[in-house]
Formats: structure tokens, sequence, C-alpha cells
């Protein structure tokens, strides 16, 4: 870099000072009576979807 060449510095704009006060202060606290779920979950679906993976190799020559 030559001596003649200046460095400026980007001033930052109004996001960049409203994004800097928001994450000074922590969010509201969350009871754990608040954070559990009032639906029960319903059961994962079956990942073969119905077929036997283990007789897969009786198809391939079909």
């Amino acid at each position: 870099m030559d001596a003649d060449e200046i460095v400026q510095e980007d001033e930052p704009g109004p996001v960049a000072a409203v994004t800097r006060d928001r994450s000074r202060a922590l969010p509201a606290r969350v009871r754990v009576e608040d954070q559990s779920t009032s639906v029960p979950a319903s059961d994962a679906p079956d990942p073969e979807g119905g077929r036997n993976p283990d007789n897969d190799w009786l198809l391939r020559g079909v």
C-alpha cells in the first residue's frame, strides 16, 4: 500500500446500530412449565415405508 492511499473505514449505518443495541440485552426468561408442549407427539413414520429392506435383493433381477 502506498503512503498516498488513505483507507477510510465505513461508519456503521442505522441498521448496524439497531442490531448492536438489540444484542446488548438478553430476551425475557421463559419458565420451564411454558416450554413443554401441550399436544402429544405422534409416532415417527415408518422409515422403510412398509416394505422389508432385507428382501430388496429379490427384486434386483426383475
